[in-house]
């Protein structure tokens, strides 16, 4: 099966919005029908299947508007909105899992750290609240995972205006189905420049690895224990690992 690839803002745009594609399109499956080689047969039958999934997807999308999302303008609440709107109509798509990738930016804070971060979070927080409400209202929370990460971490210490590139930090997790409220692995001993984690301006090696978070949420995905060892290759060369028990009621 190939995944759908959809961005957050306009989902899967039709080959031809303006609607000429009666006469466009018989032209293109013409051009792209004729081939002798393997390669030309490749293009032509995925171009083909592009092209009906292209439509197949956004008709059955425009049975799922979401209307009272409220924090769907901003470029991550469009993110979640599209997301929201894909798990809504799972059935009609064909989907038993999904998975989704969303992201939001503009956190490299070298200078103006603190207002900057503020903005971020804002918006994190008012899109998250309306996709977290609208999994509530259609008794979907319980089968929902949304896991927040960073490629990097930051300093701790100030550079002047802001932070700079670090490198052990935190993420977190939210469900319905979690055992929440808690802070799981290592919380350093000494966060100054004399701690054992503490590589200089608090940049702080980390102690849990991203294998760790990833087995527990593989097990609840369905994963069985030899795709785990084919999906995450280093998971045995760590000593922390959470299962799904660990992260899951």
């Amino acid at each position: 099966t190939q995944p759908d690839i959809l961005n957050g803002w306009d989902g899967m745009p039709r080959f031809d919005e303006l609607k000429s594609s009666d006469r466009v399109r018989p032209a293109l499956e013409e051009l792209n029908a004729a081939s002798s080689s393997l390669l030309g047969e490749t293009f032509a039958s995925t171009f083909a299947t592009a092209m009906n999934r292209t439509e197949e997807v956004n008709v059955i999308l425009d049975d799922f508007p979401l209307d009272n999302f409220t924090a769907g303008e901003s470029s991550f609440g469009r993110q979640l909105k599209m997301a929201a709107r894909l798990i809504n109509a799972r059935g009609r798509l064909g989907d038993d899992r999904q998975a989704f990738f969303t992201q939001l930016g503009s956190f490299d804070t070298h200078n103006d750290g603190k207002e900057t971060v503020m903005a971020r979070l804002s918006d994190a927080d008012d899109a998250l609240a309306s996709f977290v409400d609208e999994m509530k209202a259609r008794n979907l929370w319980d089968k929902v995972t949304v896991l927040f990460v960073s490629e990097f971490g930051r300093t701790l210490t100030n550079n002047g205006a802001g932070t700079d590139h670090g490198w052990g930090g935190n993420y977190w997790m939210v469900g319905g189905g979690m055992k929440g409220g808690r802070i799981l692995g290592r919380y350093p001993d000494d966060l100054t420049d004399a701690g054992d984690l503490n590589i200089g301006r608090g940049r702080l090696i980390p102690t849990t690895p991203w294998d760790a978070v990833w087995n527990g949420i593989a097990e609840w995905f369905g994963v069985s224990a030899s795709g785990l060892d084919d999906i995450l290759p280093n998971r045995h060369n760590f000593d922390t690992i959470y299962s799904r028990s660990d992260l899951y009621n």
